[in-house]
């Protein structure tokens, strides 16, 4: 694994989060490692799906369990190994279709199919992060509420906001503290119809954008 992103979690700089499930489609994404295997959501909870194995001979002894319960396995979607260590999944609430695969430094999009097919990756912002070429972790991904494509990818000196429909490679925007105070977390709210993005610095202030 990465070292530098065991430290990141060890000191709380980063928090992993290796599961996800859609709004809608019921799709359950799981990080292990260097992978990342999409689930179907209803063969896990035992109503079938086209993730279930097993379970269509309730009287056979080797599918059954005692109680005439009948056991179900459960085969993964798709499973899709990346190229460097997984921190964080995150499906787009307002686009099943989108699933933010984050790692140390790394942050990818994944285009599923209603199969939960991975059938395209997009490299968000630059190979490594930050933009500025300074080190230091991705400090979490955020899904701009109510936009099916507008993602942000939050680090200690800015949050950049990419509209994947226009451009995975160049932010929309970037948002830094005039402060120059080190950005610790980040967090969208609505108000008034719009998306406000608030920002956490190191010093305890909350910033809005």
């Amino acid at each position: 694994g990465n070292p530098e992103l065991r430290l990141a979690i060890e000191s709380g700089t980063v928090a992993r989060s290796a599961l996800s499930c859609s709004r809608g489609a019921g799709l359950l994404a799981v990080a292990e490692g260097d992978k990342v295997c999409v689930l179907d959501a209803g063969a896990i909870a035992g109503v079938g799906g086209p993730g279930a194995v097993g379970g269509s001979a309730p009287n056979d002894p080797a599918s059954s369990l005692p109680g005439g319960e009948t056991r179900v396995g459960v085969r993964p979607l798709s499973r899709n190994p990346v190229d460097f260590e997984v921190a964080r999944v995150c499906f787009n609430p307002a686009n099943d279709a989108y699933l933010a695969v984050a790692g140390f430094a790394e942050a990818r999009v994944f285009v599923l199919n209603e199969d939960g097919e991975v059938v395209d990756r997009l490299r968000v912002g630059p190979e490594t992060w930050p933009l500025d070429g300074a080190r230091g972790a991705i400090l979490d991904v955020k899904w701009v509420p109510c936009e099916s494509a507008c993602v942000a990818i939050v680090v200690e000196t800015h949050v950049a906001v990419f509209d994947l429909s226009v451009s995975a490679a160049a932010p929309a925007g970037v948002a830094r503290l005039a402060s120059g105070d080190g950005v610790v977390a980040a967090a969208f709210a609505r108000r008034k119809g719009a998306s406000v993005l608030l920002l956490l610095a190191d010093t305890g202030d909350v910033y809005a954008h």
